[in-house]
């Protein structure tokens, strides 16, 4: 008849080829996604300061007008905006787990702001009176 120890010693064995086999599932659980490079431009012209966004991730554009992002395999809407430009959305649909590439054409936009006033009030002295730093 196994004691209780006998007992626990034959599920640890098992609790540790559990342990081995998801740590050995993680990288072909990781392995799902790819990494996407996102190209903005306008007239021809790389875009930095872009925010290119897909659900909860999201990224800015650099000098050279692209961002990276890691995605899932699947399919998703991808957003770029930045202030002067329209918005634009695209769907990606990601089949492989190797880089793909995306370039989107951002189209100037006019902005309205508020109208900004300058006041500037007189003084009694002359400038030719200030001296020279």
């Amino acid at each position: 008849m196994p004691t209780s120890n006998t007992t626990s010693l034959r599920r640890r064995p098992i609790g540790v080829i559990v342990a081995v086999l998801l740590a050995c599932a993680a990288p072909a659980i990781q392995a799902q996604t790819a990494t996407v490079s996102v190209r903005v431009l306008s007239a021809g012209a790389p875009v930095p300061g872009v925010r290119v966004t897909v659900a909860d991730a999201g990224a800015l554009t650099g000098r050279d007008g692209t961002a990276t992002l890691d995605l899932s395999v699947g399919t998703h809407t991808l957003e770029a905006e930045r202030i002067g430009f329209e918005r634009a959305t695209t769907e990606v649909t990601i089949s492989a787990t190797g880089p793909v590439s995306i370039v989107l054409e951002l189209t100037p936009m006019a902005v309205e702001t508020e109208g900004l006033v300058v006041t500037s009030g007189r003084t009694e002295r002359r400038i030719d009176e200030e001296p020279l730093r």
